[in-house]
C-alpha cells in the first residue's frame, strides 16, 4: 500500500522547525507526549532526525545512536513507548515514512502508535521483525465505585483495607532514588538511564506536563513513588517503585488506587500503564480492569 503525492524529508534535530513538527503531534487523535520535540529532545540529549511527510503533515522521529563511520541505529530511546508516526495519517502514509528510512541506518528498534495495522508496515530487512506489546488504559470518567468495582476482588480488599492513605506532592530526586532503590535494582538500569528520567522529569516540570506523586499511610511513611506525564487528560505510569516499606504492604497497588481514586470521574481522563509484557507486571496492572490497547514494536538490519 502506497500513498500518492507525498514528500519525505529527513531533517536533522537542527533543522527541524519545532513549532511546526509539534503542532503535527497535537493533531494526532492520541494524547502521548512522547513525539513533540522536547520530549524527544530530553529522552535522547538531542539526538534524533525527524522524517517529515508533505511539509509536516505527519511527522515520524528517528531516534539514533553514535554513529559509527555514519552508520547508525534507529531504536526507542528510554521512558518512550511509541514513536509514532503522528499527524493527519492517511492511507500509505506508513509504508511510505518506512521505506524513506535512509541507507545509512543499519538496525531499528521502533515502537509504533497504537492501532497500527500490521498489513502498513513495508516488507524490508529494518523491518522483518513485528510483535505486538501490550499496553492497559483505564478509562477515568466513570465514578471511583464503578472503576473500582472491575478491581480483581484480592485487590479490592486489599487497598480499602488504608483510609489513610494519602497523595502528596514528590521531588523529581526523592521519585528517582526510590526507583533506584526498588525497581531500578531488579530491572538493571544504569546512570544514563536516570539521567533521562532526570530530563524527562526537568522537561515536564517546565511545561506543567506531569504529575509527581508519593503515597504516604497514616504513620507518614512513604511507601511508594512516581513520575507521571499527562497530556491532555491521559497520565502515563511512566517511572515509578515502591519502598523497602512499600514493598511489604502493596505501596504500588495503594498508590495506584489513590490516584484512581482522586481523578476518577473526570470526563476525557485515561491512565495508561505504559505496559507491561512482563507476565508479572501485566497481571498485576490487569487486576486494575483497564482494556489492553496493544501497538506494534518494528525491528530488523539492514545487512
Amino acid at each position: 500500500m502506497t500513498a500518492s503525492a507525498t514528500t519525505v524529508r529527513l531533517l536533522p534535530r537542527r533543522a527541524i522547525d519545532a513549532g511546526r513538527w509539534d503542532a503535527a503531534v497535537a493533531s494526532d487523535a492520541c494524547a502521548l507526549p512522547y513525539g513533540l520535540s522536547w520530549w524527544l529532545d530530553a529522552a535522547t540529549d538531542s539526538r534524533w532526525y525527524g522524517m517529515v511527510l508533505d511539509d509536516y503533515r505527519v511527522v515520524l522521529p528517528l531516534p539514533y545512536t553514535r554513529s559509527l563511520l555514519g552508520v547508525r541505529n534507529a531504536v526507542r530511546p528510554d521512558f518512550t513507548q511509541q514513536l509514532g508516526p503522528w499527524g493527519d495519517l492517511r492511507a500509505g502514509d506508513l509504508h511510505t515514512l518506512l521505506k524513506a528510512i535512509p541507507f545509512t541506518v543499519y538496525r531499528t528498534q521502533l515502537s509504533l502508535r497504537e492501532g497500527t495495522p500490521p498489513s502498513d508496515i513495508p516488507p524490508t530487512p529494518l523491518m522483518a521483525n513485528h510483535s505486538r506489546r501490550t499496553n492497559f488504559l483505564l478509562d477515568l470518567s466513570r465514578s471511583y465505585p464503578e472503576i473500582s468495582a472491575a478491581y480483581r476482588k484480592s485487590l479490592r480488599k486489599q487497598v480499602g483495607r488504608y483510609p489513610g492513605d494519602r497523595l502528596l506532592p514528590a521531588s523529581h530526586e526523592e521519585i528517582i532514588d526510590i526507583y533506584r532503590a526498588g525497581s531500578g535494582l531488579r530491572s538493571g538500569l544504569q546512570a544514563k538511564h536516570y539521567a533521562s528520567a532526570s530530563r524527562l522529569m526537568e522537561a515536564c516540570a517546565e511545561r506543567d506536563a506531569a504529575l509527581f506523586l508519593k503515597l504516604v499511610d497514616e504513620e507518614r511513611r512513604t511507601l511508594a513513588a512516581g513520575f507521571l506525564p499527562y497530556r491532555r487528560g491521559r497520565m502515563v505510569y511512566a517511572f515509578a517503585s515502591s519502598t523497602a516499606a512499600g514493598r511489604a504492604a502493596r505501596g504500588e497497588a495503594r498508590l495506584l488506587d489513590r490516584i484512581i481514586r482522586r481523578y476518577a470521574g473526570r470526563a476525557g481522563h485515561i491512565l495508561d500503564f505504559e505496559g507491561s509484557d512482563i507476565p508479572g507486571v501485566a497481571n498485576f496492572f490487569a487486576g486494575f480492569g483497564p482494556v489492553n490497547h496493544p501497538y506494534l514494536e518494528v525491528s530488523g538490519r539492514r545487512w
